[in-house]
């Protein structure tokens, strides 16, 4: 996993959570 997939996954999940 690269490190823009890594913060991409994350910036998903935030986005997920309304964050």
């Amino acid at each position: 996993m690269t490190a823009l997939t890594k913060w991409g996954y994350y910036a998903f999940l935030i986005r997920d959570c309304g964050w």
